[in-house]
């Protein structure tokens, strides 16, 4: 990875949260274009080429927030039992969100099933939710006939551990809708190493849909990412200390109760172009020919 992209957009390259009357919770967040040669390698377990590139551009503990509603745990902020950084981009070439997680944790639970990533949710893990065009609306826990159809059809949900190493290392909630876990769509990578406290490093590179379909992508709509486009996020850290399932805390960048199936209650992303090498230009969108309609519905 090349190294020249922090010289380029030298201390302007922050991130910013603000208190704004349209943003789906009062927060916005600006997300950094990357190169397409100074994009991190998902696979190396090693945090140090995002860091090459953004330097101290990322989240920490102190940008989230800890759910105390009894279920999540509600352990109070404490460095010494879990400590992370967040980095974050984008890429307008290959059309997808990139996440880098460190992580230090003094004990660390993780016996999930390489194939199995969704399983993640009972052990350490990270959460990401994307809605791609900004949209709002349900997203998730549907009821009824509909159901199936209607899970991560316009927002997705997606779930990485670090040692989920089989085929589909991150995971979606998108029931039939499995496809969107395979490369090149997705692709996720990630390590720990050592005892109390535990070093874990996830990365990934998420693809956003407008219309997530069971048929495919011939059926789907992707979600265009441009500069200046806002998009609905939010990121999530579970910490599990007693037992799989049981939660000692969780640390959400936005989800407000009802985040993990409404998209109004994500944050405002902001993408920011980048100003120098391969940025790229996007790609033509797969068409819908119905969802356009449908989705209209679901808006707040």
């Amino acid at each position: 990875m090349k190294k020249t992209i922090l010289v380029a957009l030298g201390i302007c390259l922050i991130f910013v949260f603000t208190q704004t009357a349209d943003a789906h919770v009062g927060r916005d967040i600006q997300i950094f274009e990357l190169a397409t040669e100074d994009l991190p390698d998902l696979k190396d377990g090693s945090i140090q080429d995002w860091e090459d590139v953004l330097g101290d551009n990322f989240l920490t503990m102190d940008d989230f927030e800890t759910l105390d509603d009894g279920g999540h745990g509600g352990a109070p902020k404490d460095p010494a039992d879990m400590d992370y950084k967040v980095y974050l981009a984008w890429n307008s070439r290959d059309q997808r969100i990139y996440v880098g997680v460190d992580r230090t944790d003094n004990i660390y639970l993780n016996n999930v099933s390489p194939d199995e990533a969704l399983d993640g949710w009972q052990w350490d893990s990270i959460e990401v939710y994307l809605d791609g065009d900004h949209s709002g609306g349900q997203f998730n826990l549907f009821s009824g006939d509909d159901a199936q159809i209607l899970q991560a059809r316009q927002a997705q949900q997606w779930l990485v551990v670090p040692e989920s190493t089989g085929d589909h290392p991150a995971g979606c909630f998108c029931q039939d809708k499995k496809w969107a876990e395979d490369s090149p769509w997705t692709d996720a990578g990630g390590m720990s190493e050592g005892s109390d406290p535990v070093h874990t490093v996830s990365e990934m590179a998420l693809t956003a849909w407008d219309d997530l379909d069971s048929e495919g992508p011939g059926t789907s709509t992707r979600s265009t990412l441009e500069a200046g486009k806002t998009i609905g996020f939010s990121l999530t850290i579970n910490d599990f200390d007693e037992a799989p399932a049981q939660y000692h805390a969780t640390h959400t960048f936005t989800y407000v109760g009802d985040g993990y199936y409404q998209g109004g209650s994500l944050a405002d992303a902001e993408l920011v172009p980048c100003t120098g090498g391969d940025c790229g230009s996007a790609p033509t969108a797969v068409e819908s020919n119905t969802w356009g309609r449908i989705k209209a519905s679901f808006k707040d």
